[in-house]
């Protein structure tokens, strides 16, 4: 059973020896355990308060709040200046008190990230003392990601080293009442841009090179996992295996995103000599009048390989500079341009490039999109991916770069997981919070012209199954430490460019989702709002 929010806030009612109150003009109110309650009667009999709690975050019942107080003990209420120190995005929640957590209790944390291939910052050497605490929703949403059962939970301590855990994980620590501070003034206002795949339609070119009816989904439902304890096949939750086609679709995931503070997409754009692929969703999006959020376009410009990684054997489609200069391009993608949610950055209309270090003469190139566009009364805004090292006059002509992870980042191997796998897997198993550490560090020196960007995780064994490159221990948690950063990271920037990309919206066959999963429900999206709103 789930609900819809009213309100951002919402109080989850623990306390068996209370009547949960009403409802106010501001707040809403989940009882859990009273005789009233609507939900009690799906709870099994003798479940303790955490397993309880445990249960409505891996049902989806707390999808959509921004912050919760949880009441076990409505007698020990807590601080009224909670909800205030959560403005701040470094602090998780608010308790009473925290204590020592137990070497038992650390113990029993390390072996469920561990089941789970979860990485963490480390475990928590203090927990809250009780369930009474006011905290960001987010950090109960993700417990879904855990698919941990409540009757593998012993204790309400044990749950709460992990919560305390996972918090310090996602750099939002819950804090003791007397610790809180004043909230900082200056709040961050990140431009959050998700990349956005438009594969998922039926196409005459994928009918003739993969067979008929062919999109991503059909790579993405056969995917099977590499060693035990790899979770696939990671499918969609909310909106199904959908059509780009249609309306409906297009339009519930365009609320989804402004409803977790993504500003825009930024679409794939697929031009090969002057032929289109995959157009038609964003097409069809801006007939159809439904746009509710600006949107952008990154030039794909590789080639398009049965590899699905750009290299130069079996090319489906070839970039063909020789026959169709790239100073077309730009004349294909005028009429996107000219649209008025198109997305700017001081009035210019941002393009990416993918590989711009491929494209001859790029320099030129360039300035001559520059006057066609300007025979419009436009300017752009063209930003270069970092895809490996972008340099001289390339560089230079660019109004900025932009970071594509995995691309360029810091690979570090995953630990503890190769044992596991086939013999017959020839992958790459790698670090996700080694990459997320590294980058991190890297991040308050970035240059002024260059925007940040995160991925959510990546895995793409629905493409290449036993040759598969992914990134183990991905979570919404981590996920969230990495986005703060790079929003802090441009947060002195002028708003119009403090830009951080993410990887991805929907890119399904490589695992990088903020879309509602089967793993993670709503979790990736409640983080991606959790850091817009700081």
């Amino acid at each position: 059973m789930k609900r819809t929010p009213r309100h951002a806030h919402v109080i989850i009612w623990l306390d068996r020896g209370m009547p949960a109150p009403a409802e106010r003009g501001d707040v809403d109110v989940v009882d859990l355990v009273t005789s009233s309650s609507p939900w009690a009667r799906f709870t099994p009999d003798g479940w303790s308060p955490t397993q309880i709690l445990l249960a409505a975050a891996n049902s989806g019942l707390l999808n959509g709040y921004e912050t919760a107080t949880v009441v076990l003990d409505a007698a020990k209420g807590e601080a009224a200046h909670a909800l205030e120190a959560c403005a701040d995005p470094h602090v998780g929640g608010v308790t009473r008190a925290l204590v020592s957590s137990s070497s038992a209790h650390r113990r029993w944390v390390r072996s469920v990230l561990r089941d789970r291939q979860w990485e963490t910052s480390g475990i928590a050497e203090r927990r809250p003392e009780s369930l009474n605490l006011t905290c960001r929703a987010f950090l109960l949403q993700g417990l879904r990601g855990l698919g941990m059962s409540p009757e593998l939970v012993p204790d309400e301590c044990h749950f709460l080293t992990l919560l305390a855990t996972l918090a310090q994980a996602g750099d939002a620590p819950i804090v003791e009442s007397c610790e809180v501070r004043s909230a900082p003034q200056k709040r961050l206002h990140p431009r959050l841009v998700a990349f956005y795949l438009p594969q998922f339609h039926i196409t005459p070119e994928n009918d003739e090179w993969w067979g008929p009816g062919f999109t991503e989904w059909t790579n993405v439902a056969s995917a099977v996992p590499n060693y035990p304890g790899h979770f696939q096949p990671k499918l969609p939750e909310d909106l199904g295996f959908y059509d780009l086609r249609l309306d409906g679709t297009r339009s519930a995931q365009s609320r989804l995103a402004k409803e977790a503070g993504v500003e825009a997409f930024m679409y794939y754009h697929y031009w090969f000599s002057g032929r289109r692929v995959l157009d038609l969703p964003l097409d069809l999006h801006i007939k159809a009048g439904e746009l509710e959020q600006p949107f952008s376009i990154m030039w794909a410009n590789e080639n398009w390989t049965r590899s699905w990684d750009g290299d130069t054997r079996s090319v489906l489609l070839q970039q063909d500079y020789a026959n169709v200069p790239a100073e077309r391009f730009i004349e294909d993608a005028l009429p996107y341009l000219l649209h008025n949610d198109y997305m700017t950055v001081h009035g210019k209309k941002l393009v990416s490039v993918y590989r711009p270090d491929s494209i001859p003469n790029f320099v030129s190139v360039l300035e001559r999109w520059r006057e066609t566009v300007r025979e419009h009364g436009l300017e752009l805004f063209v930003v270069g991916v970092e895809y490996g090292a972008l340099e001289g006059p390339t560089r230079e002509c660019l109004d900025g770069t932009m970071s594509f992870p995995p691309h360029s980042k810091e690979y570090v191997g995953a630990r503890g997981v190769s044992a596991k796998v086939s013999r017959r897997f020839t992958g790459q198993l790698l670090s996700y919070w080694g990459m997320v550490r590294h980058d991190i560090r890297r991040l308050p020196d970035i240059a002024d012209r260059h925007f940040p960007g995160v991925m959510t995780a990546w895995d793409n064994t629905p493409r290449r199954q036993e040759s598969a490159h992914l990134w183990v221990g991905a979570n919404p948690y981590l996920y969230r430490r990495w986005l703060l950063a790079a929003a802090e990271a441009v947060s002195e920037r002028t708003v119009h460019e403090r830009i951080v990309f993410i990887n991805a919206w929907n890119e399904w066959a490589e695992g990088a989702v903020l879309e509602p999963s089967n793993e993670f429900g709503h979790a990736y999206l409640q983080a991606t709002r959790d850091v817009a709103s700081a």
